[in-house]
């Protein structure tokens, strides 16, 4: 697959990752072209009855899990937040010619793997270099942080390892 077919993927993946399923997102995952893609990749798409039930799995398995750090890229390469990772970040995007939005970001901080994957979406089209390099020295961490999240069953757990998969085929493009 290439980098050009893996960004809408890549921005799919960084919603999901960023904030709870809410009505919203919900709507945008029920759309038969993009539920087809998440199914054909291991993902079912929930419907909204299960959305309190996502919103206790969002807070378990990524945003306060009890076993692992969030999928945070300096938390799991220095122990901290805000460390070498977010710094390198934001310069990367700033070599890329981007500003760091905390509005689609959602707050999240700047080495969050959803805000890196945005950032590497964002690079693959204005500045492929930005996004080769970003594949290469920010994404490696990504399956040791996702395991625990990957082993549990539900939406979450499915899209834990789809993200690993995603990671691996970036790593390959």
């Amino acid at each position: 697959m290439s980098r050009e077919q893996l960004v809408p993927t890549a921005q799919l993946f960084a919603r999901i990752l960023l904030r709870e399923i809410d009505v919203e997102l919900l709507q945008q995952l029920e759309q038969p072209d993009v539920a087809a893609a998440l199914q054909e990749v291991g993902i079912r798409v929930p419907d909204a009855s299960e959305l309190d039930d996502l919103a206790a799995q969002y807070f378990e398995t990524l945003l306060h899990p009890h076993t692992a750090a969030p999928p945070i890229a300096s938390l799991w390469t220095s122990g901290e937040y805000e460390g070498d990772a977010a710094r390198s970040i934001r310069e990367l995007a700033k070599h890329a010619g981007l500003e760091f939005d905390a509005e689609p970001a959602r707050g999240a901080a700047p080495d969050h793997l959803g805000c890196i994957l945005l950032l590497w979406s964002e690079a693959s089209v204005h500045a492929p270099e930005v996004a080769e390099r970003i594949q290469q020295e920010h994404l490696a961490w990504v399956p040791r942080a996702l395991a625990h999240a990957g082993s549990t069953d539900g939406f979450y757990g499915q899209v834990a390892r789809a993200t690993v998969e995603l990671v691996e085929r970036i790593g390959e493009s």
